[in-house]
């Protein structure tokens, strides 16, 4: 049986290795015993866990990342830190570190261009 606040995928499910955080929040990578509340702008499905970003995931264990939305970013050193962007074009959400092109995935909210672009998006 899973502790407080977590559920399992499948119904009739035994075993604490099958408990896993409920959608909308998700496994920190350090508190392990508990699910946080996923952050405004991103999408943790169940099974959210953030030791994805920690590389402490792999062959004996499996997480699903939680994701950044459309209109947000997130940078990778800090994958877990969401920023609200100024324009959603130039953040299409997916894994941290990601802007549209143009765009600097090192700058907070995709908000610096890459050198050789300005904001109209051309070169």
């Amino acid at each position: 049986a899973c502790t407080a606040g977590f559920t399992t995928e499948l119904v009739g499910s035994l075993g604490h290795e099958g408990c896993l955080c409920p959608s909308s929040t998700y496994r920190d990578a350090y508190a392990r015993d508990e699910c946080a509340a996923c952050p405004e702008g991103m999408a943790c499905p169940i099974g959210s866990d953030a030791a994805v970003w920690e590389g402490q995931c792999g062959e004996t264990q499996a997480c699903t990342a939680p994701l950044v939305l459309p209109g947000f970013m997130a940078h990778v050193s800090k994958p877990m830190e969401v920023f609200k962007c100024l324009s959603e074009a130039a953040c299409p959400g997916g894994l941290p570190g990601v802007c549209a092109e143009g765009h600097d995935p090192t700058s907070t909210a995709c908000g610096e261009c890459l050198p050789g672009f300005n904001f109209e998006g051309e070169q």
